[in-house]
C-alpha cells in the first residue's frame, strides 16, 4: 500500500532523513521506532506532503505522493494523527469531530461517528465541551477519533500514548490494536515505548538520525540485543 525509496528530507542544510526505504502493506501494522530527533515526525510529515523531500519517492497505492499537495493525500485516504494531538482548542468536541469528515460526501459520517464513540465512549459525553478543557488521554482519543472520522486507508499515529497516564495509554494501545484487528486499518505507528508498539505490530522498522538501520517482524526485533539495549531497557 505504501511504499517509500531513497527518500531525503532537509531542513535546510541540515540533513532529517537519508536514503530512507520503508513498506506498509494493506492490512499491517508497522511500528517506526527511534529517540527524539531519530527523524520520525519528518517522516510522517513527509508521506502527509507538509514536508517536501529532496530526493527518493513515495507511492501509495502505486501512485506518486510526493508532488501532491497535503490536502489531495488526505483525500487518498493518507491520514496522520499529530504528535501533540492538534486539536482544535476552542471548538467542541463534536465540532473537532466534524472536522474530520469535513472533506467526506458519503452516507457513512453519521456511521462512522457512532463507531467512535463506541471506541470511545467518553467523547460522546463530551460532545458539547469544548476540547481545550479536556485532559491529556481525553485529547488523544479526540485526535484518534477526528483521524478516524476522515475515512483513513492508512492511518499515521505519531507518539499516540506521550504524556499519558500509564491506565490511558494501555487503554489507547487497546484501541489502536482493536482498529487494526478486527477492523483490518492499516496503520503505521510511531512510537518511543518499543515495548508496547512491538507487541501490537506485525513489522517494525528503527529509525537512528535519520536512517533506518534495522528491520524486520515485531518479535524478532524484541528479541534483538541492540533494540532491547537502546529501546526495551534491558
Amino acid at each position: 500500500m505504501l511504499r517509500i525509496d531513497g527518500l531525503s528530507v532537509f531542513y535546510g542544510k541540515a540533513s532529517a532523513l537519508s536514503d530512507v526505504a520503508l513498506e506498509v502493506a494493506p492490512g499491517e501494522l508497522v511500528t517506526l521506532l527511534g529517540s527524539n530527533g531519530a527523524g520520525k515526525s519528518t517522516l510522517l510529515k513527509t508521506i502527509s506532503g507538509l514536508l517536501k523531500p529532496r530526493s527518493g519517492t513515495i507511492r501509495f497505492d502505486g501512485a506518486s505522493l510526493q508532488e501532491l499537495p497535503s490536502h489531495k493525500i488526505v483525500g487518498r485516504g493518507v491520514i496522520q494523527v499529530p504528535e501533540g494531538r492538534e486539536i482544535f482548542p476552542d471548538l467542541t468536541v463534536r465540532e473537532n469531530l466534524k472536522m474530520g469528515a469535513f472533506t467526506r460526501r458519503d452516507p457513512d459520517v453519521d456511521q462512522d461517528m457512532e463507531r467512535v464513540f463506541n471506541l470511545f465512549p467518553r467523547l460522546e459525553e463530551r460532545l458539547a465541551q469544548r476540547a481545550g478543557t479536556l485532559s491529556g488521554g481525553e485529547a488523544q482519543m479526540l485526535a484518534i477519533g477526528r483521524g478516524l472520522l476522515s475515512a483513513p486507508r492508512l492511518l499515521m499515529l505519531d507518539e499516540p500514548s506521550l504524556g499519558l497516564a500509564p491506565v490511558v495509554r494501555d487503554a489507547i494501545f487497546e484501541v489502536i490494536r482493536q482498529i487494526h484487528e478486527e477492523r483490518g486499518l492499516t496503520v503505521l505507528l510511531v512510537e518511543q515505548n518499543a515495548r508496547m508498539a512491538l507487541s501490537i505490530s506485525s513489522r517494525a522498522y528503527v529509525l537512528e538520525n535519520g536512517r533506518i538501520i534495522r528491520e524486520g517482524d515485531a518479535a524478532a526485533l524484541m528479541d534483538d540485543p541492540e533494540v532491547q539495549r537502546a529501546y526495551l531497557g534491558y
